[in-house]
């Protein structure tokens, strides 16, 4: 990709950097998929003290046809203790999974 800084936005109440991104040469495009394959140039959003992307664009003849933003962004929030703990529903339990061992070829 050829980046080009074209200015400066705030987006969720970030600073956040505009910048124009175009695929260069014939190499494969599936690590562009996500963002829209086959796109003749990208409008991305970036933020700019967390390097993080808020918004792309994939444009074709100009034309817009995949966006894809962040529309709400939340940092450094204190979570309570539990949110990252799963409860299996009432009645219901887990499947007990054997820890990783090494194994040689032998």
């Amino acid at each position: 990709m050829e980046l080009e800084v074209i200015g400066r936005i705030e987006i969720l109440g970030r600073p956040a950097y505009r910048l124009r991104a175009v695929p260069v040469g014939s190499e494969d495009d599936d690590v562009l998929h996500a963002l829209g394959s086959g796109a003749d140039e990208y409008e991305l959003v970036v933020d700019a003290e967390h390097g993080f992307l808020l918004r792309s664009e994939a444009r074709l003849g100009g034309e817009p046809f995949l966006v894809l933003e962040i529309t709400e962004l939340s940092l450094d929030d204190d979570l309570p203790p539990d949110t990252f703990t799963f409860d299996a529903p009432p009645g219901e339990g887990f499947d007990a999974v054997e820890p990783f061992r090494n194994t040689t070829l032998e």
